[in-house]
């Protein structure tokens, strides 16, 4: 029987594809197409560098085999048809077994998971360039065995339909995680617990936690992303979509405030009812720790909705 590769994988759908293509043409959605896949492609090129000065990133060579022999830590590819976009990536390393010293004993050969972080900033850098093009999407991401093969356009395997069923199941713009899916990530911030967003019924296909793109335009944009969305607005039939994602940037703005605050407590030491001075601390710290953050919640929550995030 034949042994099939594991991937990460990552299925999104245009929202309102329909209505955009009739009204902005073939030519202008192809090549809004074009960029997107061009973001994968630049981090692929970005991370051949790393095999270029022989540092430890997409590439490790394993020096304890003889001859010694390169292994691809990430290989990110992408493809899209229709309203539809695939980006994928190995989820095992590439170029056979490594050689691991357990203890005093014996080099172990294994093929480890890679990281998943990079293949997760692409999803992130992805959705986040889409919405400043005019392209906004919604995604979700599984795991497992499939045949993803670019050059003779055949992609088959469960995992593209767990990350399809999720997807359709969204009423924001996003990416959630397959239940089941199985990854190994070492930046924390880029998954968090959110559920708000899903359709009735959806329990069985999700885990509960979705891919934190918000966070990722604030590190790396310094234009409102609050703005950005609002700007998208313009139709009736997709204005919830909008004003669930509205939500979900603040329940990430939300999430980094709590992270931010509970670092910063450690500068008063001693004190020990905790809960109750965060309460009234909360929004002096966050407006002093991340101004920016404190302006972008102004924008994207009414003042009687604050509560003890902001004045």
């Amino acid at each position: 029987m034949e042994q099939y590769p594991e991937y990460l994988v990552a299925f999104f759908d245009v929202l309102g594809f329909k209505n955009k293509l009739l009204n902005q043409g073939l030519e202008t959605i192809h090549q809004k197409y074009l960029k997107l896949i061009d973001v994968i492609d630049k981090k692929n090129a970005e991370q051949d560098k790393y095999r270029e000065i022989g540092f430890q990133g997409a590439f490790w060579v394993v020096v304890d085999d003889e001859p010694p022999h390169p292994v691809v830590m990430h290989d990110i590819r992408g493809a899209y048809a229709s309203d539809s976009i695939l980006i994928w990536s190995n989820k095992k390393v590439i170029g056979g077994p490594v050689g691991v010293n357990i203890g005093s004993g014996p080099v172990s050969l294994i093929t480890p998971d890679v990281w998943a972080d990079t293949f997760l900033e692409v999803c992130c850098e992805v959705i986040c360039h889409s919405i400043e093009i005019g392209l906004p999407l919604r995604g979700g991401i599984s795991t497992g065995k499939s045949v993803l093969d670019g050059e003779k356009n055949i992609y088959l395997g469960k995992p593209l339909i767990h990350a399809s069923k999720a997807e359709s199941r969204h009423n924001y713009l996003g990416v959630s995680f397959c239940r089941g899916a199985n990854l190994n990530v070492k930046k924390s911030w880029l998954i968090i617990p959110y559920t708000e967003h899903m359709k009735d019924g959806s329990a069985g296909l999700v885990s509960g936690e979705v891919l934190n793109w918000p966070e990722h335009w604030r590190r790396t944009r310094n234009e409102s992303l609050a703005d950005s969305i609002n700007a998208l607005n313009s139709s009736k039939d997709s204005e919830r979509y909008y004003e669930n994602t509205i939500q979900f940037i603040d329940a990430s703005l939300r999430y980094e405030h709590k992270n931010v605050i509970e670092n910063d407590w450690l500068i008063f030491p001693g004190v020990h009812a905790k809960s109750l001075m965060l309460k009234v601390l909360r929004p002096a710290l966050f407006k002093r720790n991340r101004p920016d953050l404190f302006q972008e919640r102004q924008k994207l929550v009414p003042r009687h909705q604050r509560g003890i995030y902001g004045p």
